[in-house]
């Protein structure tokens, strides 16, 4: 019984890492998709499209590798990491991850 319950928390010790590395995809999809079913006003519509994050996330990654190969509309996408939210600057979209979501407010 100890030896199932040993290989069973092995188990999902290994898997953990690839289920978060598939939440992130899945976030940076949704972003991506969430982005065409918005009209922008004329001032977000031209230029770098800005996607923020906020703090140090495992999303950076996956942003980044989607501002690679995709556009939202004409527009390039730009990935801008904020330490702080004094240091946010001007951004189409900004993701907060959960671990940041108590100094907004």
């Amino acid at each position: 019984m100890i030896k199932n319950s040993l290989i069973l928390s092995v188990i999902f010790l290994l898997l953990a890492p690839a289920v978060n590395a598939q939440n992130e995809k899945l976030q940076t999809v949704f972003i991506y998709n969430f982005t065409k079913h918005i009209e922008w006003p004329p001032e977000y519509s031209s230029g770098d499209f800005v996607i923020g994050v906020l703090g140090n996330s495992p999303i950076i990654e996956e942003i980044e590798k989607l501002a690679k190969s995709r556009k939202i509309g004409n527009q390039k996408i730009v990935v801008n990491k904020y330490r702080t939210i004094d240091d946010i600057g001007q951004c189409n979209i900004i993701f907060i991850p959960k671990s940041k979501s108590g100094e907004i407010g």
